[in-house]
């Protein structure tokens, strides 16, 4: 068994607590991973081990900082975690093992992926990411070898190592220039943090699909980087392979677009578009809701709004974070703005003083003129929000909250029905 007076190396047969190593199975910039033997459990699990430091990168917090994220984003198509620890002065931590991967299936010429199948397989990890975004990360290492596979094909989102919450981008030592070069959009090349969002995941996640219809990374052999950075747009698709679908190809190129206002702005609109293919149908209509409010209310908004929707299916975006400057409203509040179709606006008396949420209104306002929907959680004067309309009404959860929830609920309701 290794233990704090061990060399630190691993080899088949080792023993990091009741976990038998059985094989390494993957190396990458700040860990090992190894296949390992639970024997309590009767399972396979994986193992991934911290590199030695090497004065310059922290790999202990790296990994650290994985294990924590992994174990916050709890969603069914997000790798789990199941323990972590210390081995001869090394952070580990314990996963659930999957074989298969989609990096495995692009470098086996025995294996034909469909392109039905590669459109379903980008579009689950699409969900992921948008449901990642959502909760506030930046996944910002997309690649086809953190796309695992589980035994029945099903995508599983893995490789969190530098994942950050977008409100961090600011105070970040690396100023975002982490990543695997052939899959880091232009803005993430240049460490350009303000311009950073949703849509460099979705640049990554289109150059792994690149690479699934092709078999060819988008820009090629080195000097591939300096291209991304002029922003310079990559090979046609149908030129290298002529039989792939022109729908198929657009969706892909439009991903990896030099500029950021030119892709899918949202991954949720990415998985529509490739799901509204495979079907030859129109993309169906977003019910995608903006929740405006104070951080002073985020504990009632999470569980009573938040809360409510997500289990009506209806996503929201809302920033888990304080604003306090500029920059960080025009970074990420300004583009859940622009990805959502609807603005829900929290009133209380907190959120009345609020210079970040008036900004909010005021953009609603030009924006999403007959989709504002005002959300009474607290007794205030309505008329402080200054909502330009004939007659305001709101929904009132300062009384009966099951009325309350189900007339929210029916907003949403009557919009599709009158769609």
């Amino acid at each position: 068994m290794l233990g704090a007076g061990s060399s630190g190396e691993i080899n088949a047969g080792d023993r990091i607590e009741r976990y038998q190593i059985v094989a390494l199975i993957g190396e990458g910039s700040f860990a090992e991973v190894f296949l390992a033997w639970d024997p309590a459990l009767n399972r396979n699990i994986a193992i991934k081990v911290s590199k030695p430091p090497d004065g310059y990168t922290d790999t202990d917090t790296i990994l650290q900082n994985e294990a924590r994220i992994l174990a916050e984003l709890r969603h069914p198509a997000i790798l789990t975690v199941f323990d972590i620890g210390w081995v001869a002065g090394r952070f580990y931590a314990v996963l659930e093992y999957l074989e298969g991967s989609l990096a495995k299936e692009i470098k086996e010429p025995s294996i034909s992926l469909s392109y039905e199948r590669l459109a379903e397989i980008t579009a689950d990890v699409a969900d992921t990411l948008d449901y990642v975004h959502r909760r506030g990360y930046l996944h910002r290492n997309v690649k086809p070898r953190v796309i695992l596979l589980d035994a029945t094909g099903r995508a599983r989102l893995s490789g969190f190592e530098v994942a950050v919450q977008r409100e961090d981008l600011d105070s970040l030592s690396d100023k975002g220039l982490v990543g695997t070069l052939p899959y880091m959009a232009p803005e993430q090349l240049n460490g350009e943090v303000d311009l950073m969002g949703p849509h460099t995941d979705v640049w990554g996640l289109g150059a792994t699909l690149y690479e699934a219809l092709t078999r060819k990374q988008p820009f090629g052999e080195p000097p591939y980087g300096f291209l991304v950075r002029l922003g310079r747009n990559p090979t046609p698709l149908r030129r290298l392979a002529p039989d792939i679908p022109q729908e198929l190809e657009r969706i892909c190129l439009k991903c990896l677009s030099g500029d950021p206002k030119d892709r899918f702005p949202t991954a949720e609109m990415l998985a529509q578009e490739l799901r509204a293919w495979r079907r030859g149908a129109k993309p169906p209509r977003q019910q995608r809701v903006f929740v405006s409010h104070s951080s002073k209310d985020r504990q009632f908004v999470e569980q009573e709004i938040i809360g409510l929707l997500e289990k009506a299916g209806i996503k929201t975006w809302y920033s888990k974070a304080a604003i306090e400057t500029a920059a960080e409203w025009e970074r990420s509040i300004l583009q859940g703005l622009q990805s959502c179709e609807w603005f829900l606006l929290v009133m209380s008396p907190r959120s009345a003083t609020s210079e970040w949420v008036k900004d909010e209104i005021h953009w609603a306002i030009e924006n999403r003129a007959g989709r504002i929907i005002p959300v009474m959680v607290e007794d205030c004067d309505p008329r402080q929000f200054h909502i330009r309309m004939a007659r305001l009404q709101y929904v009132d959860f300062c009384g009966n909250l099951q009325e309350a929830r189900q007339t929210l609920i029916g907003v949403f309701d009557k919009s599709e029905t009158a769609a």
